[in-house]
């Protein structure tokens, strides 16, 4: 059956691909990024393709797209509030990348979010935010040796 999520899953899937082939021909160093995240991407992105294409659902079934579900009794601006809320948190993470660095604007999103948006305790949002930082900075400075973007004042 045609849903809004299959050319979402076709573009998503398609632009893995793309964003993989786009490695060929890459020194190691620069080619291990890119297909450590892009590989697993593309894996994710083919299942959710295949779901919705053999899928089937029940007749009358509520459609639910993240969490809200399309029958919602929300009134359409709090709905618009909701999506423009998640934005906001995407552009302030980016815009913090761009003007403090990634490993402070990572951290500082992390502890914000957890604590402001997700409400958890003081004591769960500091644990949870130094055990992902430690992770990221583990695995992507560590074992993949990534350069952090350091952001236009140069901290971070």
């Amino acid at each position: 059956r045609w849903t809004a999520r299959l050319p979402v899953s076709i573009l998503f899937a398609s632009a893995a691909g793309l964003f993989l082939v786009g490695t060929i021909g890459w020194p190691y160093e620069a080619w291990l990024f890119p297909v450590v995240i892009g590989a697993p991407t593309l894996a994710v992105a083919i299942f959710q393709l295949l779901q919705e294409i053999f899928t089937e659902r029940p007749a009358g079934a509520t459609e639910t797209y993240a969490d809200i579900k399309s029958d919602t009794t929300l009134a359409g601006m709090a709905l618009v509030r909701r999506a423009i809320e998640a934005f906001a948190w995407v552009l302030g993470l980016l815009t913090g990348v761009a003007v403090i660095g990634f490993p402070i604007a990572i951290t500082v999103f992390l502890l914000a979010y957890l604590k402001f948006r997700a409400r958890e305790s003081w004591i769960y949002a500091l644990c949870t935010t130094a055990i992902l930082v430690g992770l990221l900075y583990l695995f992507f400075d560590k074992v993949l040796h990534v350069a952090w973007p350091t952001g236009m004042l140069g901290i971070g």
